[in-house]
């Protein structure tokens, strides 16, 4: 349903000074009256692997018509941020998630991280 990638573009120095990860990022997509709705859980964790409270977990929207934009939010005392989008329109959307890091690309400074993100089709 959706493949996962990362962004190529680095982070902003200094722009991540705590070391959390995205654990994972899932999609749910439902439709009613001819609408697609998609609901998104950002699964965040420390090092350690416990779950991190973050006010900062922000999520770039690329569209299927190209506009953008940024949906903020926080995670519960489980480490999980909930996003909802409804009555948008089918196409692929690309969803990319600020402010953490993917587990698989860990690194000492927060200039060689890249951010996380999956393409939805």
């Amino acid at each position: 349903m959706y493949e996962e990638s990362y962004l190529k573009s680095e982070l902003a120095p200094g722009s991540n000074s705590k070391k959390m990860f995205v654990d994972a990022l899932d999609v749910v997509t439902s439709y009613k009256d001819k609408q697609q709705h998609l609901k998104l859980a950002v699964s965040v964790s420390d090092l350690a692997g416990y779950p991190v409270f973050e006010t900062g977990v922000e999520l770039v929207i690329d569209s299927p018509d190209g506009t953008k934009f940024s949906l903020k939010g926080e995670t519960d005392p489980f480490g999980i941020a909930y996003f909802e989008l409804k009555n948008i329109r089918r196409g692929r959307w690309e969803v990319v998630v600020f402010n953490v890091d993917h587990p698989d690309y860990k690194c000492a400074t927060a200039e060689g991280c890249k951010s996380w993100s999956i393409k939805y089709v």
